[in-house]
């Protein structure tokens, strides 16, 4: 999987997550910008991208069992 986030400014927070796909639509709800729609991994994960704050890049990400 290859994504181009585009610019942002070098900090990444990951977050672990008990639902990622209704988490993000709580963000989507309250005006969050969704940069990547949550995604299954190829290693076991699902993952989503949202936009914080001065360019932070914020992950949720749970691990499947």
């Amino acid at each position: 999987m290859v994504n181009d986030f585009g610019a942002h400014g070098g900090t990444l927070l990951q977050f672990s997550s008990d639902d990622v796909r209704s988490d993000v639509e709580e963000i989507r709800g309250r005006g969050g910008r969704i940069v990547l729609e949550p995604t299954e991994t190829d290693w076991g994960t699902t993952s989503a991208y949202v936009a914080g704050p001065h360019g932070v890049l914020v992950e949720l990400y749970r691990f499947n069992a």
